[in-house]
């Protein structure tokens, strides 16, 4: 006779805001006030947790997990990635705001807690709070400038040339990287890559393949390298001037 499976249980991981950097700047007092306003939750990987056009205005904050924001495209044939988010990352903040139905559908991209809170207590944490203001008309300035970025590739470069821009968004410097190299990590996977270049995965592992052959990337572990920065940025603007 065949076993049951026992169920699953989520992972204990403290229903904690300190990582996510709207409240790192309150007070210890303030935070626990609005953690425990919070309706916490986790999602199984490929769950949606908002669906586009829908009519809520809660604001999530990732505390554990990945999330990709999406749009299908009009025949729901595929998809067009706009970004994945991580622990403390956080999205619906634009519905919370202007009112306005989603304009974006998010999945789980791997089991994940969120932790919700409602659009009126999260306008009301921002009155309160000037810097987390600031902290999120700079957030919010940073997704017009990619916007503004990504459709001036979309007009002006090649798919190949779309997917070398997109490597450089991603990329991270500094840290213990040597001076002009940029680190991905994790590893992107092709689809997502794709999907935000607007072309197939399989121009995406020919094009991966071509800057491995040319040492322009490497594989280090679970890491990415961009072995050559300046080089790979001359190769995007090269096609875009």
């Amino acid at each position: 006779m065949a076993l049951s499976k026992t169920p699953r249980k989520p992972p204990v991981v403290e229903q904690s805001l300190a990582h996510v950097d709207l409240f790192a700047v309150a007070d210890a007092a303030t935070r626990q006030r609005y953690e425990q306003r919070c309706i916490w939750h986790w999602w199984n990987a490929r769950a949606e947790i908002l669906g586009r056009d829908g009519i809520s205005d809660d604001v999530y904050f990732i505390i554990k997990g990945r999330a990709r924001i999406i749009n299908y495209t009009l025949k729901g044939s595929g998809e067009v990635a706009f970004d994945e988010l991580s622990d403390g990352g956080y999205f619906g903040e634009m519905a919370a705001i202007d009112g306005e139905p989603r304009s974006a559908t998010v999945l789980a991209a791997t089991r994940t807690l969120t932790a919700r809170l409602p659009a009126s207590v999260f306008r009301e944490y921002l009155t309160l709070q000037p810097q987390a203001a600031m902290l999120m008309m700079r957030h919010l300035t940073e997704i017009v400038r990619a916007s503004s970025a990504r459709i001036m590739d979309l007009s002006t470069l090649a798919a190949q040339n779309r997917i070398y821009a997109d490597l450089l968004r991603q990329a991270r410097t500094g840290g213990d990287s040597p001076p002009n190299t940029a680190v991905l990590q994790p590893i992107p996977r092709h689809h997502a890559i794709a999907a935000r270049a607007s072309t197939a995965r399989e121009t995406v592992a020919r094009t991966l393949a071509d800057l491995t052959r040319r040492k322009l990337l490497e594989r280090d572990g679970d890491r990415l390298v961009i072995t050559d920065l300046a080089a790979l940025g001359r190769m995007v603007e090269h096609f875009r001037s």
